[in-house]
């Protein structure tokens, strides 16, 4: 029954993932859309594409930081294949648990547990780290005129503010203190006891390795934001570059807040750069060309390739259950940005 809920809820994510995909296409206008993609900028395309590499090295460091109290040698080769493996493995998993899996069984650690968890405190890392971005973006944006200041506005960007400090203040406290939520989760119900088992390692992490981990995740949040302004100038050569990354910081920052229906985040992301870019100068069908080239470069393209990587694993471990690979009540989506 677990494993039909979870191919249920990947089935149903992919058919909104489409529809809400569809429904932007039809707003912002189908001949717009193919004008914008055919006018693009192949050199800024180019640029795009080539800005992958520090992409994905970066998530890679990350991650091997957080690694390093379990598996202080771990070598970049094995790295790699371990991020790429969980590219591919999440692809098609409810809220990218797939990934996890995919990487707890790329290494040779044996508690994979532990390495999952190493996961999931990377994806707290990003989070925080686009929250804290993206309010400061608002905030500024805010303040500067370039968003609607209307009082109707004015309220909703107050709110979506207050969320954002208020989620993102709870989740750094955690992170600055993660001997705290080891304590924390020894005094949790008998069924999540166990857990604290595999978190041990948050005993060996030091706050040094934390900032490390964080500053790779801030590089990382940086490429990001200009690769996707890159490609909204692609698209549109009219908008400035400063302009382009403020309107991606604002529509990753609705993305990191918001839980997603759709598989992948497919539609979330797209329909929050339709939203904000044109505030900043953007033509709505040059932000949703420039969504949909991220998800391809960022997302698609990698899971491809570590398709490769996935053919490696023994058949004990891809005969495991990759909705296993992370606890059962949870609902997050994952917060890896791209």
């Amino acid at each position: 029954m677990p494993n039909l809920r979870a191919h249920l809820s990947t089935v149903v994510k992919a058919v909104l993932a489409v529809a809400v995909v569809g429904y932007l296409v039809l707003f912002v206008d189908p001949a717009s859309i193919w004008a914008t993609a055919q006018a693009a900028n192949p050199w800024l395309l180019m640029l795009a594409a080539l800005m992958v590499v520090p992409n994905l090295w970066a998530d890679g460091r990350t991650w091997r930081v957080l690694m390093a109290p379990l598996m202080p040698n771990l070598n970049p080769r094995t790295m790699w294949r371990a991020v790429m493996a969980g590219f591919a493995v999440g692809f098609f998993t409810p809220a990218r648990v797939g990934e996890y899996a995919g990487r707890a069984f790329s290494v040779s650690y044996p508690n994979k547990w532990s390495v999952t968890a190493t996961v999931l405190l990377q994806r707290l890392i990003d989070l925080v780290v686009g929250l804290w971005m993206g309010t400061a973006v608002l905030a500024a944006s805010w303040y500067s005129g370039m968003l609607p200041t209307q009082v109707g506005w004015g309220v909703s960007w107050g709110v979506v503010l207050g969320g954002g400090i208020g989620f993102a203040t709870v989740v750094t406290l955690g992170l600055l203190v993660p001997t705290q939520v080891l304590r924390i989760a020894k005094r949790l119900p008998e069924r999540w006891v166990a857990w604290s088992a595999h978190l041990s390692f948050l005993n060996r992490l030091s706050r040094r390795q934390v900032a490390g981990a964080t500053a790779w995740a801030a590089f990382r949040y940086v490429v990001f934001i200009g690769q996707m302004a890159l490609l909204v100038q692609a698209f549109d050569a009219t908008v400035a570059f400063t302009g382009a990354a403020a309107g991606a910081a604002l529509a990753y920052y609705i993305r990191y807040l918001l839980p997603s229906p759709t598989l992948m985040d497919l539609g979330v992301r797209e329909g929050a750069a339709v939203f904000f870019l044109p505030f900043f100068g953007a033509d709505p069908a040059a932000a949703l060309n420039a969504s949909l080239s991220i998800f391809a470069l960022n997302i698609a393209a990698p899971s491809l390739v570590g398709a490769v990587f996935v053919r490696g694993l023994s058949l004990q471990h891809t005969a495991v259950s990759v909705a296993e690979a992370v606890p059962s009540s949870s609902t997050n989506e994952s917060s890896s940005p791209a």
